[in-house]
């Protein structure tokens, strides 16, 4: 599901070292960094914005959007109970598209649209579970989430990852592939009471719901 959009990427292409020349021979030499460990970096990202009162206090000044950042930034991400990948084919999304009623928009869509709701689609399974903790949770998740672009040309679909854990906050990262093997990846924080007491239980069964009509595909993944 690799999208050609060279002009919109030309920005990080440069950043990466991609037209300069330099950076590709570099990347070669480098080994590879697992979407693992890149996924855990951002967590731990948002984690240490979490953290700041320096930086939060630039980004907000609403006291319950406060409260859930400092609840957030006072738990350990170093070492997630398990990792799950849920990844959105190019079946499911057409499958969504479907289920939510577009269809025939979408067809008539020009092929940068489409690719541009597709995006979003593989976005929105993070932000919708971050919304369903309330407004203020989503806002102060909005407050620390985080963005990254890299070099993986392994990568050919838009994945989730989610990092789960025991102290009440989950991480879930996005993984979206473009051409040149560019990545743009972005996390987001959840709060994991909203699959109840089982947790990990329920987000299985949120997924075999939801997800069996989306086909998506969910996987344990290994550090």
């Amino acid at each position: 599901m690799k999208r050609s959009r060279k002009i919109r990427w030309i920005a990080a292409a440069l950043s990466l070292g991609l037209i300069s020349g330099c950076g590709a021979g570099e990347q070669k030499g480098k080994e590879q960094v697992s979407l693992y460990d890149r996924g855990l970096r951002l967590v731990e990202r948002m984690d240490t914005m979490a953290e700041s009162e320096n930086y939060w206090n630039m980004m907000t000044s609403s006291e319950e959007m406060v409260s859930v950042i400092k609840e957030i930034g006072a738990q350990d991400y170093s070492d997630p109970r398990a990792v799950y990948q849920v990844k959105l084919s190019e079946n499911s999304t057409d499958l969504l598209i479907e289920f939510l009623g577009g269809e025939s928009s979408y067809n008539e869509l020009p092929e940068e649209l489409r690719e541009e709701l597709e995006d979003r689609l593989a976005s929105s399974i993070a932000t919708r579970f971050s919304a369903m903790a309330g407004t203020e949770m989503l806002a102060a998740a909005s407050v620390l989430a985080s963005s990254d672009h890299f070099i993986d040309s392994s990568l050919t679909d838009n994945l989730t990852y989610f990092y789960i854990y025991d102290n009440g906050y989950w991480g879930a990262v996005t993984f979206l592939p473009y051409e040149d093997g560019i990545v743009h990846a972005s996390g987001l924080m959840i709060k994991s009471d909203i699959f109840g007491e089982e947790g990990e239980e329920e987000l299985f069964q949120w997924f075999t719901e939801y997800g069996g009509l989306l086909e998506e595909d969910i996987s344990k993944v290994s550090p």
